[in-house]
């Protein structure tokens, strides 16, 4: 499969009373099977099907009829079901006089779609803010202008792909106490 279809291919039938094949489909191996094909013609021996989600099993079966109302049904096939993005881990921020760059290692996955990185302050995950989003894989890193000041901040990058899977890197914790002056 690729981002747009899905292709079926089965071995042609050598009988001489062929009439059709029919291709099932099912979300699992002993889920419900639903007919999504019937083909009269033995030499058309592939399927394109473009609605699907890699990101579970699709269970395919080819029923072969003869002239006499004989089938037989072959056994059911799979494909390996799409792995979660590599999950990215947050580097160790740099800070320069009063601004600090958080990056995080690059994805380089062919179904990459985006980075998020989100920000919040203290133990309460729920008031995580959205401090960062891109579509590119090239752009895995941010530069904050305005140092916050004792405050105890976390960071955590979601990299999702192109069918919707996410992975969730690490969290970073960050905490830069108050500058002193030695003027008076």
């Amino acid at each position: 499969y690729d981002f747009s279809s899905m292709t079926i291919i089965w071995e042609k039938s050598n009988a001489l009373d062929f009439a059709s094949y029919e291709v099932f489909h099912s979300a699992t191996e002993l889920g419900e099977r639903s007919s999504i094909l019937l083909q009269a013609d033995i030499d058309s021996t592939s399927l394109i099907v473009s609605s699907y989600d890699p990101s579970h099993e699709n269970w395919y079966w080819i029923k072969v009829s003869d002239y006499w109302g004989m089938s037989s049904v072959g056994e059911g096939l799979t494909h390996e079901p799409d792995a979660p993005p590599t999950p990215p881990s947050i580097l160790d921020p740099h800070i320069l006089n009063d601004s600090y760059t958080i990056g995080w290692t690059r994805n380089y996955d062919s179904d990459f779609e985006s980075y998020e990185l989100y920000e919040w302050v203290g133990d309460d995950v729920s008031n995580k803010i959205l401090l960062h989003q891109s579509t590119s894989s090239r752009d895995y890193f941010i530069n904050i202008s305005e140092i916050k000041r004792e405050q105890e901040l976390h960071y955590q990058v979601v990299t999702t792909d192109y069918w919707g899977i996410v992975s969730e890197s690490n969290i970073r914790d960050m905490y830069i106490p108050m500058m002193f002056s030695n003027e008076y």
